[in-house]
């Protein structure tokens, strides 16, 4: 699996935060227009604590709080964990599954240099998974034993490829056939990639003990 780095490479925009001392509704403002789930607070280029929908509906909406009025560091997840662009996403996942945490921010140096979540890591799975259905389809197509003899059709009543001369020589090699099998399971693997990324990735949330990015 990736780096930490490998998967803020995906990521585009300005990273998004807030002041302790800026009123709630601001946070969600920046939720809203951003659409993100949650925002860094930073004060002085300092990361001081992460604020998320969860966040201001439990601690503002619930008990009854006007967010207009109370202030970010109220509610906020002071000294959040934190990881750093070189660890790997593998361990982040575990963090991430094992303590209940959807987002972490991201520092290198002591600087805040991004914020992955669940949802960076699950993109990032389903590119690997991807990438290397691409690279067994190519090598089975060009490569594979027998690639030649594949690509013949035949008529069925004559036997003749293609409409020309009469096919002669041995049937396709046991290998052959199993390549052919092999290669028609990874096109479906990865039509399946394609159009059942959501199922998946809700697995995954599910596995994790989320219940979204």
């Amino acid at each position: 699996m990736n780096t930490v780095k490998d998967a803020l490479a995906h990521k585009s925009g300005a990273l998004i935060h807030v002041r302790s001392g800026d009123m709630v509704v601001e946070a969600l403002r920046q939720m809203r227009d951003n659409r993100v789930r949650s925002v860094l607070v930073i004060d002085d280029d300092v990361l001081v604590g992460i604020v998320t929908q969860g966040d201001c509906a439990i601690k503002v909406l619930l008990p009854g709080l006007d967010a207009k009025q109370t202030p970010v560091g109220q509610v906020m997840t002071g000294d959040p964990v934190t990881v750093k662009p070189d660890d790997q996403l593998e361990g982040c996942m575990a963090m991430m599954a094992a303590r209940g945490f959807r987002h972490l921010p991201v520092l290198d140096a002591g600087k805040v240099v991004g914020v992955i979540s669940i949802g960076d890591v699950v993109k990032d799975i389903i590119r690997n998974l991807e990438h290397n259905v691409g690279d067994l389809m190519g090598y089975i197509m060009t490569d594979g034993p027998g690639a030649d003899r594949r690509t013949a059709v035949l008529s069925p009543a004559s036997g003749r490829e293609n409409g020309g001369a009469q096919l002669t020589g041995h049937p396709p090699a046991a290998e052959e056939t199993a390549s052919y099998r092999l290669k028609q399971m990874l096109i479906e693997l990865r039509l399946a990639s394609r159009c059942d990324i959501k199922r998946r990735t809700m697995s995954l949330w599910v596995i994790s003990g989320h219940c979204g990015f």
